[in-house]
């Protein structure tokens, strides 16, 4: 007999939630930083954890994530808004740079 064991890779687990605010003045400057998000994975060293911002236009326009550190800040300038939008929905995603096909998710809701 063979016993065949497979062990699945868990995805990053995001420490701020799944749901996450913030708050920014429109008048910021270009590459202010709002907030840092922050995913851990069991065994796995912080420096192989990387994010991106997936989906939601139009929070990719205005807002970008540090693919090393998690920190989420201002691409463009907020004024900008053809919308005039007042809030923007940014889903993040986490991922083990060993293992990138497994994704941990969070949602950032920005408030002008």
């Amino acid at each position: 007999n063979v016993i065949i064991t497979v062990d699945r890779e868990p995805a990053p687990q995001f420490i701020n939630g799944d749901q996450i605010t913030a708050t920014v003045d429109e008048d910021q400057p270009v590459d202010f930083s709002l907030i840092s998000v922050r995913a851990t994975k069991t065994n796995v060293p912080q420096s192989n954890i990387r994010y991106e911002i997936v989906d939601f236009y139009p929070g990719q326009t205005f807002f970008k994530v540090d693919e090393n550190t998690g920190v989420v800040s201002i691409k463009e300038d907020l004024r900008n808004d053809a919308l005039l939008g007042n809030t923007y929905t940014l889903r993040i995603e986490a991922y083990d740079v060993n293992y990138p096909n497994i994704r941990g998710q969070t949602t950032l809701t920005v408030t002008v």
